[in-house]
């Protein structure tokens, strides 16, 4: 069993939020249409150009909104804004914030995911479960690691 105690910082999170936007094709599609549009809109100057508002509409749009989904999630979201207490078992993952504590059965999990600086648990497509790698030693990790995969 081991016990983590962490706290995930906001730059942290949205960094991570823009990683897992970004490794959808669609999302890299709408940007490299984006800058296509904007790169016509240039060549072929209008007095109203169209191309030029939507390629900067298919740029600007996905980033500022992952922002703002990110930012409210934060900051209603108790697993992102507290210390959190994660205790690793072979077949659960217990968590406490503050009075407030609950389970989660591994096999329950959808998707149990390592990144660079992250640990994600998925409960569903709704329900993630960061866990900043910054305050685990490696030999932490690596239990973690052996306990998750």
């Amino acid at each position: 069993m081991i016990e983590v105690r962490t706290r995930v910082e906001f730059m942290a999170y949205l960094k991570l939020m823009y990683e897992l936007t970004y490794r959808k094709k669609v999302n890299i599609f709408l940007g490299i249409v984006g800058v296509l549009l904007i790169t016509i809109a240039v060549i072929k100057p209008a007095p109203f150009n169209f191309e030029f508002f939507l390629g900067c509409f298919f740029i600007l749009f996905i980033p500022l909104l992952t922002f703002w989904g990110s930012r409210k999630s934060f900051q209603v979201s108790p697993i992102l804004n507290s210390e959190v207490i994660y205790t690793f078992s072979p077949d659960r993952i217990k968590i406490s914030i503050g009075e407030m504590k609950s389970e989660l059965l591994k096999k329950e999990l959808s998707n149990i995911e390592e990144t660079k600086d992250f640990f994600l648990l998925q409960l569903n497509k709704a329900n993630l479960y960061p866990i900043p790698k910054k305050d685990i030693s490696e030999q932490e990790r690596e239990k973690i690691r052996h306990l998750l995969f």
